[in-house]
């Protein structure tokens, strides 16, 4: 319910005036989400453009390659520290830090 009599105050001015904005920011977030929500639903996307879900799939994976090739190669030696007790892991992970630090100079 809203108090539609005029402000006797400086801060029930503000205070009015505050609510009214906060109202106004909420249903705005509101309508963002509900169309943020329609303009994202993959899976009717997917189904009514296979095709196209495939050639974008295949294009995201190819931009992100380099990527996580990069993480990998930042992230793996500080795994190969704690994985010292394990020494079939730790060769494994060494192995890819090889391999992502070759593809990187290369």
């Amino acid at each position: 319910m809203t108090n539609t009599s005029s402000p006797r105050t400086l801060e029930e001015l503000f205070e009015r005036e505050e609510r009214a904005a906060l109202d106004g920011l909420a249903r705005s977030a509101e309508a963002a989400l509900a169309d943020v929500k329609r303009i994202t639903r993959v899976e009717e996307r997917v189904r009514d453009h296979p095709w196209l879900a495939l050639g974008a799939a295949a294009a995201i994976g190819y931009a992100a390659a380099p990527l996580l090739a990069r993480a990998a190669s930042t992230v793996l030696p500080f795994a190969l520290k704690t994985l010292r007790k394990e020494p079939a892991l730790a060769a494994v992970l060494q192995g890819l830090v090889k391999q992502a630090a070759g593809e990187r100079s290369g």
